[in-house]
């Protein structure tokens, strides 16, 4: 049995070099091959929202990769993250794909695996926090689902244009603070939940961390990000390890 995990790649269009990596590491999820589950953590597109055509035609190699594995009993999951939103109505209802907004705890290969985006990671970006916030009411939700094809195509091109400005110059902060981030959060998760395993994404920073807690070794993971480094998560009974894209 293998679990694959990947965040962060942040896909402006089918063009760019990390789609055609996705496309092609998507070919390679095959039940023949042992894969049982593939987990998106979140922010796999720039943008996206909802069940809109100009995503579903943008990006169909994808999806018809998608589609196909689903087809092969693989089980997807997909965690939304700050670029992917409102999800449902379509990865779900049309994909079978099961989404979710906040973490989860799920039992795979004999381990306790707890997955989420990973944006709560860093308590003091208030700015995002209140953003966060706002997008999850229901009003915004609403205006998501019913604009009109074409200002949502214009909505895309503006976000991707922001969220690159917010990454490149706001985001950004030193790789060891964000470190520290990633491994205090893990080790206040596992107060509130008993895991094996912690798997985030969101600060675009990759890596892997263990602690003790009680008579266990915790693993925490961050998957960072496709920008800087095309990988996987690979979890087996064995454990877990990145593999490159």
């Amino acid at each position: 049995m293998i679990a694959y995990f990947v965040s962060d790649i942040h896909l402006r269009s089918i063009q760019e070099v990390n789609a055609r990596l996705l496309v092609r590491f998507l070919k390679s999820v095959t039940k023949k091959d042992g894969v049982t589950h593939l987990f998106f953590v979140g922010d796999i597109f720039d943008f996206w929202i909802s069940d809109h055509k100009y995503f579903i035609e943008k990006f169909e190699p994808i999806i018809n990769e998608v589609q196909r594995i689903v087809s092969e009993d693989i089980v997807v999951y997909y965690f939304e993250g700050n670029h992917d939103l409102y999800l449902s109505s379509y990865w779900t209802d049309r994909l079978g794909v099961k989404v979710f907004k906040d973490h989860e705890v799920f039992q795979l290969n004999g381990f306790k695996v707890r997955v989420e985006h990973g944006d709560l990671i860093d308590p003091e970006d208030k700015g995002y926090l209140f953003l966060r916030k706002v997008l999850r009411t229901p009003v915004i939700e609403y205006v998501a689902h019913n604009s009109p094809e074409k200002f949502i195509a214009k909505l895309g091109e503006k976000a991707s244009q922001a969220s690159r400005y917010y990454t490149t110059n706001v985001k950004t902060q030193r790789v060891e603070e964000t470190i520290d981030k990633i491994h205090t959060y893990a080790q206040k998760k596992i107060k509130e939940t008993e895991f094996d395993f912690i798997v985030t994404g969101h600060v675009h920073v990759r890596d892997e961390f263990s602690f003790v807690w009680g008579e266990k070794r915790i693993q925490s993971v961050n998957l960072g990000s496709w920008m800087q480094h095309p990988s996987a998560y690979r979890l087996t009974e064995k454990g877990g390890g990145f593999v490159d894209i």
